[in-house]
């Protein structure tokens, strides 16, 4: 019957994904030689964050560094950071951002890599030494970094790569990162962040473990932006947003992914917002959001990367099989390895539909597309738009009309 998956309630997802955090520190001071902007950021920008994410309905990822530049395990204590603005940042990441945005761990320190044996930095980058790693090395690696994040009151479904940390690896990776998240948590889905992709017309996040069959799968989120768009603000430079939207909606990365009926996540840095102090960043983030709001509206969704992530694994394995066809009504078996919110499903039916069922629960009738959403369905041009919360093994009955 044509059938065919669609974007979550017919819009598409944009994701939001914030690199870097940590409680304190500068990054770009860092990672630029120690030459570049204060070495401190105020415990005052997570909450101006936070206000920008309630005020624009954001959604997406905001890692937090578990040990930032080998200073200190933020489960501890940080060098350099008194406990009262370690806990003030903890608490408004708990309270405030992640309800909204998922969080993950940036590894481990952005930084050298640690020596887990004994605590001692190595003499090499973390992500240089991952690319000569496998799965047994990566994942008491891993475990340790999620264990902390854990420690604070602060679960984490996924992980961020710091720079290209996998790349080369991303297998090996990928099976760490699902094997830590059994042993801690026993789920057998995961996600994480590593790649980017700008020039492709649409950017999919792809799976990298998969095996339906056992209800597995790591999912890798992919950015369509290659540079932050504020990168030059961590040299004194001004943020660029029309690289991603312009004023006039008619231009950018982002107008050009979600012209071509993708799925659109992009990415900034902590240091982007904070930008040397004058919060330049930040404000070019609220603009990037209104442009989005003014120029896509209903069209777009924000959507958390674990949520984006689940809705990949869920397209890729959802099966729809006739079980009977009678002209009043049509009866289907549903198999979903990966349950999904809001799965939304369209089929080619040119007959008038009476009444749709999920698992014997009734789907209410949407009067246009703005109006579906999950426990609704519609009928518009031919075709039959469902959109229900997905699970395994479900029954799907659609009476006709006569």
């Amino acid at each position: 019957m044509g059938a065919q998956v669609e974007h979550p309630s017919l819009r598409q997802p944009v994701t939001l994904i914030v690199d870097d955090p940590n409680p304190g520190y500068n990054p770009a001071y860092f990672h630029s030689g120690f030459r570049n902007g204060p070495m401190f950021v105020p415990r005052t920008l997570v909450d101006e964050f936070a206000d920008l994410v309630e005020a624009c309905g954001i959604r997406g990822k905001f890692s937090v560094i578990p040990n930032p530049f080998g200073l200190g395990r933020i489960d501890q204590d940080l060098q350099g950071v008194s406990r009262a603005d370690l806990h003030y940042f903890l608490d408004v990441v708990r309270s405030r951002i992640a309800p909204y945005l998922d969080i993950t761990p940036e590894v481990l320190t952005h930084w050298n890599a640690l020596d887990l044996a004994t605590g001692q930095l190595l003499p090499y980058w973390e992500h240089v030494w991952s690319r000569s790693q496998d799965r047994t090395t990566l994942e008491p690696y891993l475990t340790l970094a999620l264990q902390i994040l854990e420690n604070v009151d602060l679960p984490c479904a996924g992980m961020t790569s710091p720079w290209d940390f996998g790349d080369g690896v991303e297998i090996e990776y990928a099976e760490a990162l699902l094997a830590a998240q059994r042993a801690l948590y026993g789920n057998t889905f995961t996600w994480y962040f590593l790649q980017m992709d700008a020039t492709s017309p649409q950017v999919a996040p792809h799976r990298t473990v998969f095996r339906p069959e056992s209800h597995e799968a790591v999912v890798g989120i992919v950015a369509c932006d290659a540079f932050d768009f504020g990168y030059a603000v961590w040299h004194g430079g001004a943020p660029a947003p029309d690289l991603l939207i312009s004023a006039d909606g008619a231009s950018g990365r982002l107008v050009e992914v979600l012209n071509a009926g993708g799925p659109a996540a992009f990415h900034t840095h902590w240091q982007t917002l904070f930008s040397q102090g004058t919060r330049s960043g930040l404000h070019a983030l609220r603009a990037v959001a209104d442009r989005l709001a003014d120029h896509y509206g209903e069209r777009i969704v924000w959507t958390r990367c674990a949520d984006l992530a689940r809705y990949a694994a869920a397209a890729a394995s959802v099966d729809l099989a006739p079980l009977s066809e009678t002209p009043e009504q049509l009866v289907f078996q549903i198999t979903a390895p990966f349950p999904c919110p809001g799965f939304t499903l369209s089929l080619d039916l040119p007959h008038a539909v009476r009444t749709v069922r999920v698992a014997a629960a009734p789907l209410s009738h949407a009067s246009d597309p703005s109006s579906l959403r999950e426990g609704f369905y519609l009928q518009n041009e031919g075709r039959l738009t469902l959109c229900w919360a997905l699970q395994d093994s479900q029954h799907l009955v659609i009476d006709l009309q006569e």
